[in-house]
């Protein structure tokens, strides 16, 4: 209920912690291969959010291409609702890192099996620690694919 649509990409929403005031766009300057990204600036904890439906055991492949500037640090988090969209196996969310580094394009990309009772795949492109609008975080070539 507290998700947001506004600055999202299509097809995403966005979500902040209470004392996170930062913005959420779409910058069309700046992207991997291209122009065009999602972008987050002073947020202290927050993420781009996009849903999709899903069969317990089956595996799925993550990946994003992240780059930040300044102060932040960029994850994927992959977390799980039951059929009718309700928060589920919250101790099974997977997270996925990105190797440090600043100002280039890195990937973050990794493996997740469905647990049983799960209906939904939800993905999380999180950004935290920020303090100020010179803090960002991009966001581009997002996939998420089934694997055999």
């Amino acid at each position: 209920a507290d998700w947001e649509e506004g600055g999202a990409p299509a097809g995403w929403s966005t979500w902040q912690a209470g004392e996170s005031k930062g913005t959420f766009v779409w910058d069309r300057e700046v992207g991997n291969q291209a122009p065009g990204s999602a972008r987050m600036s002073a947020v202290r904890q927050g993420c781009f959010i996009q849903v999709y439906d899903v069969q317990p055991g089956e595996r799925y492949f993550v990946r994003a291409a992240a780059r930040s500037q300044g102060m932040g640090w960029p994850s994927i988090r992959v977390r799980w609702q039951t059929p009718e969209s309700k928060w589920t196996m919250e101790q099974l969310d997977v997270i996925l890192t990105p190797e440090p580094g600043e100002g280039q394009w890195q990937t973050i990309a990794g493996v997740v099996a469905v647990p049983d009772s799960v209906g939904k795949l939800v993905i999380l492109l999180q950004g935290a620690g920020q303090a100020s609008d010179q803090d960002i975080i991009w966001f581009d070539d997002v996939s998420l694919v089934r694997l055999q």
